[in-house]
């Protein structure tokens, strides 16, 4: 009777602390995620921090150092996201989490892809989550937000789930991912890959008509294109925050640009 008394006070304890992703501005994105740390982590981080800006969240770095005060002072205005490989033998599947200073989830999201390439594969699943993801729209979380060591002590007394239970639940997932991180990567098919100046960049399609390019060296995309009225023409912002005109001509991506002298000229990025 005990214990289904702490339960039962523990489910309505988080009921009514509970939050949503939407109630934050900040959300600090990792340069790696733990399940993704090889192939540059498909760019996961980059096309997650794209597109909750979109959503009008304030993204913030693994450098603490430039975070502002005000996460500095109360380090629960901060979401935490993160995105867990969740496939199996056939799917391309991942979980996009938040969570809180806790380290309580606010919000699991699963996705699926199509794709069994593993780069178009995971940037489609997580393009596909983040759909599912509300607009910023903050509010004060201070008196909000349960006292850890409350939690910790309900939590305690609350009946946990059988040991053989949580035995195979665990097996279950280490043989799934078991499966997809031993698979030959050489079978996946190549993204698209445009070379400008020496350089090489990736095309990294963020859905709705809008895509990257961005190198791994870096964690700010090369440009971001989103689409016009015109067909295979797009509005382009650029690396150091300019606008300009790009389109599509015989396969390549061309960007408007202007010289030293303020004449423009077309930067044309081969695809290969």
């Amino acid at each position: 009777m005990k214990r289904m008394t702490a339960a039962l006070l523990l489910i309505s304890f988080m009921g009514v602390f509970a939050q949503n992703v939407s109630d934050y501005q900040y959300i600090h994105v990792p340069k790696k995620f733990d399940d993704f740390k090889t192939n540059n982590a498909y760019n996961l981080n980059k096309i997650l921090t794209l597109k909750l800006q979109d959503k009008n969240y304030t993204v913030l770095s693994d450098d603490r150092e430039n975070w502002p005060a005000e996460v500095l002072a109360n380090p629960c205005s901060l979401l935490n996201g993160e995105v867990e490989n969740d496939s199996s033998f056939l799917r391309n599947k991942l979980i996009l989490k938040f969570t809180d200073c806790n380290d309580k989830a606010v919000a699991e999201i699963k996705s699926t892809s199509m794709y069994k390439e593993y780069d178009k594969g995971f940037q489609d699943a997580l393009v596909t989550a983040i759909l599912k993801v509300p607009v910023s729209s903050p509010k004060a979380l201070d008196a909000s937000i349960p006292p850890v060591g409350q939690v910790a002590e309900l939590q305690k007394t609350a009946p946990k789930t059988d040991e053989k239970t949580e035995t195979a639940i665990a097996s279950s997932k280490n043989e799934e991912k078991s499966v997809v991180k031993t698979s030959n990567p050489a079978a996946a098919s190549q993204a698209e890959v445009y070379s400008y100046n020496g350089q090489t960049l990736q095309r990294i399609n963020l859905g709705n008509d809008q895509f990257i390019l961005t190198s791994s060296g870096s964690s700010v995309p090369f440009a971001t294109f989103r689409a016009s009225t015109q067909k295979d023409t797009y509005r382009v912002t650029l690396q150091n925050g300019s606008m300009t005109l790009g389109y599509l001509e015989n396969g390549n991506l061309v960007i408007e640009n202007q010289d030293a002298a303020g004449n423009l000229k077309k930067e044309v990025f081969v695809r290969k």
